[in-house]
């Protein structure tokens, strides 16, 4: 797969090449299987004020314990198309919830599912920003730029800004990958390394860059590239 790093002026960190694949989960609407949900697992979160973000990139989650899983006997061969869209309606319903605003982002898990639902499917290569306050509670997730079935442009000085604008103490980089293969290429790490350093230039952190397909998603972070 070829990736090359577009020769925009200035601002612009880069143009990532990636092929094309074929579209992931149907749209789904809120459904009948989300009657039988199990119910939310009661958590806390511990926060500890500080004027930088922490440099831990998330805090530990606790382990849980299933104790009546009734989605545990469900296969994808055992529901219809509807039932389909339903369970991924459900699970984006449950994953937004952990992620809404001013919650502190616990389980890099849940962010890279959330992720991986949220664009799943996309025929477009579509780059966006987690911004994060600086106990690296959310403040917004953000769809920034949309590009084409295998690219897409990023200004670096535009994510600045909105981040500015939202008074974002750190973020969390990501974009997708229509072809369907997850690993960075060289032009995802020169975008990534630009763009650390943009924000680094008004004393803000990039914490992560995740690229994301249906199936899987890769932290650069993880890979010790930031």
């Amino acid at each position: 797969m070829d990736s090359r790093v577009s020769p925009v002026p200035d601002e612009a960190a880069g143009l990532v090449r990636h092929e094309e694949s074929e579209a992931g989960p149907d749209g789904a609407s809120p459904g009948g299987l989300a009657r039988v949900c199990t119910p939310s697992e009661p958590g806390t979160d511990s926060d500890v004020p500080s004027s930088r973000p922490s440099r831990s990139l998330y805090a530990m989650t606790a382990s849980t314990t299933a104790v009546d899983n009734r989605f545990q006997a469900l296969t994808p061969a055992s529901l219809s198309k509807c039932e389909k869209s339903s369970v991924v309606s459900l699970a984006l319903a449950v994953l937004k919830q952990r992620q809404r605003p001013g919650r502190l982002l616990k389980s890099p898990r849940d962010i890279a599912d959330f992720l991986r639902l949220k664009l799943a499917g996309r025929r477009n290569e579509v780059f966006g920003v987690i911004f994060l306050d600086t106990r690296l509670r959310l403040i917004e997730i953000a769809e920034l730029f949309n590009g084409t079935i295998d690219g897409a442009t990023v200004y670096t000085r535009v994510v600045v800004q909105q981040a500015l604008e939202r008074d974002a103490a750190a973020v969390i980089a990501f974009h997708n990958h229509p072809s369907g293969v997850a690993e960075p290429s060289d032009a995802d790490r020169t975008l990534t390394e630009k763009l650390g350093g943009a924000l680094a230039l008004v004393d803000m952190r990039l914490v992560d860059h995740l690229v994301v397909t249906d199936g899987r998603a890769v932290s650069m972070a993880e890979r010790g590239w930031l």
